[in-house]
């Protein structure tokens, strides 16, 4: 008798446990950014990737020149609130998984070391807007630092 009501009291924990646990929302969104000048911290891991350049921006092997970019590969997709002025390039990104980076110059050396390795890079977020911007989202770095 006591082996059947622990049974049942087991089953009732579950049935609860399930029900509560589907009835928890999934994390669907991404959490939400903004364009500059508002501060962005994103996390990811630093790669870097050839574009064709000028002068058409269409194949290296065609005489295009290449362009190397630095491309944050994001821990979790984010998406960016689109600028409330219609003139404006900033547009509403969603479900972004990587973004171009753009450092300060001289820093090539220090950013090299960092290749393949988790970083933390805060800086203004802004849109694509020129042949040279590759990806739709850009951050402009300020600082950043390694973590694991």
């Amino acid at each position: 008798m006591r082996l059947r009501c622990f049974f049942r009291a087991t089953l009732a924990i579950a049935v609860f446990i399930q029900l509560d646990v589907a009835a928890t929302p999934l994390r669907t969104t991404s959490p939400k950014y903004q364009y500059e000048p508002m501060v962005s911290t994103l996390k990811g891991v630093l790669r870097s990737r050839v574009y064709p350049g000028p002068p058409n921006y269409e194949s290296v092997k065609k005489g295009d020149e290449a362009e190397g970019v630095w491309i944050l590969k994001l821990s979790h997709s984010i998406s960016v609130e689109g600028d409330k002025d219609p003139t404006s390039f900033n547009e509403r990104e969603t479900g972004i998984r990587e973004v171009q980076v753009i450092f300060k110059d001289g820093e090539e050396k220090m950013v090299k070391r960092q290749m393949g390795k988790p970083i933390e890079c805060t800086g203004t977020l802004f849109h694509a807007h020129t042949g040279h911007h590759h990806l739709a989202l850009l951050l402009d770095v300020q600082n950043y630092k390694s973590y694991k």
